[in-house]
């Protein structure tokens, strides 16, 4: 992750929200000394109606609050990546936008995940994504500079797949992965009832 803060550009940004969001994970899923380890990662005030923010910003504060569960015994660090990805899933899919756009694609996986592409572009100033539809079963997402890395990106959108789907048997691995963790693709693959 630090590696990745490093080479995020000022002008990278992203939707406020993740990090309102993510603070509000490490003190539900680790409790508030975790959160406020890293709440003082921030340089910026973080409050709702955060419209948006550098990338960078949501990275430091995201690696603080992984040390901090990892150094308290909590978690490891890849571990709270990736929960803290499910959060994030969560709270999007409960929000009013989550819940409009999950009306858009209904319980079509396929769907949700090339439409996901486009709101994502939407949100941020970095990175590139595609959508790969391999069958009626399976799909890649190919990810190049991506700044969030394989196991947040992972826990956020395999959350967000199965809950609009409803498609527990969902699952993803990481393929083409070179560090720093920016340039690498998750294949996704469930069972059809």
């Amino acid at each position: 992750m630090r590696s990745r803060i490093a080479l995020a550009l000022p002008d990278e940004r992203t939707h406020g929200q993740m990090l309102v969001d993510t603070l509000g994970g490490f003190s539900q899923l680790y409790g508030s000394e975790v959160a406020e380890q890293a709440r003082a990662a921030a340089s910026v005030p973080v409050e709702l109606g955060l419209f948006s923010c550098p990338i960078a910003e949501l990275l430091r504060v995201t690696d603080a609050g992984a040390s901090a569960a990892e150094a308290q015994g909590l978690d490891s660090y890849s571990e709270a990546l990736e929960r803290i990805g499910i959060f994030l899933a969560g709270s999007y899919q409960r929000s009013p936008v989550g819940q409009a756009f999950r009306r858009i694609t209904g319980s079509d996986v396929l769907k949700s995940m090339e439409l996901s592409m486009a709101s994502t572009r939407a949100v941020t100033t970095y990175g590139n994504r595609r959508f790969e539809r391999l069958g009626p079963s399976s799909a890649r997402i190919v990810f190049k500079r991506e700044l969030m890395g394989p196991l947040w990106i992972r826990g956020i959108y395999t959350k967000a797949f199965q809950a609009s789907s409803g498609l527990d048997s969902l699952s993803a691995s990481v393929e083409f992965h070179r560090e720093p963790g920016m340039d690498f693709a998750l294949l996704y693959t469930w069972t059809l009832s």
